[in-house]
């Protein structure tokens, strides 16, 4: 029987991966280290703002916000100044923001976008 891959990979996008994983420690794990740093610094400072928050091993962090209400504001307000999360699924994550992560200048930067979408209400 006859199969295909999920993902087409071509001589250029083998030989891109082939650098990478040679020269992984110079250049993408700096990158990775600084994407935890970020993933750390929202989870600690959500949780001391009063939010309950996870977070320690993938690149996001989960906020649980209360309701769908102060969710669906909070998306909102965000995507309003051009930050766009994922917020209200289906129970029990109805309550909750997933936030992409990135380094911590830009995690800073988030938080403060966030509490102002939050303080509001």
């Amino acid at each position: 029987a006859a199969f295909r891959l999920a993902h087409e990979a071509n001589v250029l996008s083998l030989h891109v991966g082939k650098v990478l994983i040679k020269n992984f420690d110079d250049h993408i794990k700096p990158g990775i280290n600084e994407i935890c740093k970020g993933r750390d610094y929202l989870r600690e400072a959500s949780i001391k703002a009063g939010f309950r928050a996870w977070g320690k091993v993938g690149n996001f962090v989960l906020i649980e916000l209360g309701s769908r209400e102060q969710i669906d504001v909070c998306v909102q307000r965000l995507s309003q100044n051009g930050v766009y999360v994922k917020g209200g699924g289906v129970p029990p994550l109805d309550r909750h923001i997933l936030v992409t992560c990135g380094g911590i200048t830009l995690m800073e930067s988030f938080f403060e976008e966030f509490l102002n979408a939050v303080g509001d209400e």
